[in-house]
């Protein structure tokens, strides 16, 4: 079967974190990640047309950036206009609080004292494989299942039952892996959410893995004190 040129990302992907898992620590989560691009570089090989591919239109990197972006905003101000109802002393924080609370509850895999080598790796490799796995490869599986129980997938409730259900099981990946705690565990399962529909809404992945993208560069950069 011919090799689609998309499978060549996840290849790529794949491979760094296959490199990652072997020569830094935790050596479980970069096996993890490995699997998860593999994973969807195989539906990307197996199947014509995937459900959710990277890209259904012409590439346009600012378009993306800009919608990324645009979704980063919209996360922190829910986080911010929700903040009370979890915990935190005020009812309304920030946004360069919430960031800062991301940042003091997250424990991103693979971090290094090096700033660009966690910039690359949280940055960049982690939001393209959880995004390939978590919206590439199992959520046509919640899509298909649903289906099968009757949900309408092409109506907005098919699409909040499904993101509900991804954002769930995300939420239970890191929550096992300890990257989140208190707060950052709710952010992560509004993140997962947001992306979700996203994705149905698109039918694509690159924009969600833009949001990803951008909303771990940015947590990093307050992890480091660089904002």
């Amino acid at each position: 079967m011919k090799l689609k040129n998309e499978s060549y990302l996840a290849i790529i992907v794949f491979a760094f974190f296959l490199w990652f898992a072997i020569n830094m620590s935790p050596q479980i989560l970069g096996l993890i990640y490995s699997l998860m691009a593999l994973s969807y570089g195989w539906v990307l090989i197996s199947k014509e047309l995937p459900e959710f591919p990277i890209s259904r239109t012409p590439m346009n990197i600012s378009k993306i950036l800009f919608i990324g972006m645009a979704l980063v905003v919209g996360w922190i101000f829910v986080l911010s206009a929700t903040s009370g109802f979890f915990g935190q002393t005020m009812s309304v924080i920030g946004p360069n609080s919430v960031i800062n609370l991301l940042a003091s509850q997250t424990a991103p895999p693979l971090i290094t004292s090096n700033v660009w080598i966690a910039m690359f790796v949280f940055g960049i490799l982690v939001p393209i494989a959880e995004t390939f796995f978590f919206f590439g490869v199992m959520l046509p599986f919640v899509e298909d299942i649903l289906k099968q129980r009757g949900v309408n997938m092409t109506s907005k409730t098919g699409w909040i039952v499904a993101s509900i259900i991804i954002a769930a099981i995300m939420g239970i990946f890191h929550y096992v892996a300890s990257m989140y705690t208190d707060f950052a565990l709710m952010a992560d399962f509004v993140f997962a959410f947001l992306s979700g529909m996203v994705v149905l809404y698109f039918r694509q992945l690159k924009e969600a893995t833009a949001f990803h993208a951008l909303a771990n560069i940015m947590i990093l950069l307050s992890k480091f004190g660089l904002i």
